[in-house]
């Protein structure tokens, strides 16, 4: 899950607890950390608390706090149960801690139960702890009997495993993992202040997690007013809408460098561009209703008819194919102002 969100897999480790340090209702604990800028930061936490909950209830309440399953075929099972004249006397010599005693000693597996009345009789006396107490017993109260039984059912204590998740702390970690900056261009004259360099940043999130999954973007605002591209935008609405798939308009008069770089810094991993060549001005009139698919953190596109953009985008999301995969699909298309945006010039 942690890598999936956007988590990197080398500055996440799992801690077990030392006995010192769990809680008292927990049997065994292990935290999820997570290296950030200010340290390994304790993100999920994750105990096995077994029956304690259950089983502490069903000693205070004295009712049986236990699940039933039917099995499938009747089995036979031999049964602890205290011989008549044992099970008296513990009454008799343990007054009111008789009953616990002898839930004790009743709960024993056969194999224990046996063990301890062999113990008992070769020396005379043997040692207890019922519910946090100890008791001493005699070879007079470790007495048993044992019988078989057939059960149609299984009792148990449900066990309960105790996940719990820092949500802010885990969004916190996703966000300065995903965060990178793209090389400034190398061909830029470190002497003309004019001309200084400009760092790209790029909010990397995966496609799962994204805010916006895709932007559609006109190459121009002659682009926008046209209307075969309205109507293509209003099929990657449907198509989008249909699916579920958050999205955003860019269709602003910035360069589309310069969209394509703002949108980067929030997060879409996807950018659909409709160009000239789209609405059928271009020289390739087969490319008509086409459009530009753009990878955020590669800078590749391809294109692909306007038809196939949802379904390839909901896809990608729910990682039932790779960008790898599109791009062998479709003809990958070179894009000054797309490429430009990793050499820090998003001025075309």
């Amino acid at each position: 899950f942690l890598q999936a969100v956007g988590v990197k897999a080398g500055h996440l480790r799992f801690r077990q607890h030392l006995p010192t340090e769990m809680a008292h209702y927990a049997c065994d604990c292990w935290d999820a950390e997570i290296e950030v800028s200010t340290g390994w930061m304790e993100t999920v936490g994750i105990a096995d608390r077994s029956a304690y909950d259950l089983t502490v209830h069903a000693e205070k309440t004295k009712i049986d706090l236990y699940a039933q399953e039917k099995l499938d075929e009747p089995e036979t099972v031999e049964v602890v149960s205290m011989a008549k004249k044992a099970g008296a006397l513990l009454g008799k010599d343990f007054k009111k801690d008789g009953a616990k005693v002898r839930a004790y000693l009743e709960g024993l597996s056969v194999a224990d139960a046996r063990a301890l009345e062999e113990k008992v009789q070769a020396d005379g006396k043997g040692e207890i702890e019922a519910e946090g107490q100890k008791f001493t017993v005699t070879k007079d109260h470790v007495a048993f009997d044992i019988k078989k039984e057939t059960k149609t059912t299984r009792n148990y204590v449900p066990n309960v495993i105790e996940p719990s998740f820092g949500i802010d702390r885990i969004f916190t970690a996703v966000l300065e993992h995903s965060y990178y900056a793209r090389p400034s261009d190398p061909q830029q004259d470190p002497q003309d202040k004019k001309d200084e360099k400009i760092t790209r940043g790029v909010l990397g999130l995966s496609a799962e997690v994204a805010p916006y999954k895709a932007i559609i973007m006109p190459l121009d605002q002659r682009v926008s007013a046209n209307e075969t591209y309205q109507e293509m935008e209003a099929e990657l609405r449907r198509g989008f809408a249909y699916r579920g798939i958050n999205y955003k308009v860019d269709d602003s008069g910035a360069t589309i460098g310069k969209r394509y770089a703002r949108n980067d810094e929030l997060g879409a991993p996807l950018a659909i561009t409709v160009d000239f060549d789209s609405i059928g001005q271009g020289e390739d009139k087969a490319l008509v209703r086409s459009v530009t698919l753009r990878e955020r953190d590669t800078l590749t596109q391809v294109r692909m008819p306007v038809g196939d953009v949802a379904e390839t985008v909901a896809r990608i999301i729910m990682k039932q194919t790779t960008w790898g995969e599109v791009q062998q699909s479709y003809s990958e298309v070179k894009n000054a102002a797309s490429a430009a945006i990793g050499t820090g010039d998003a001025s075309g």
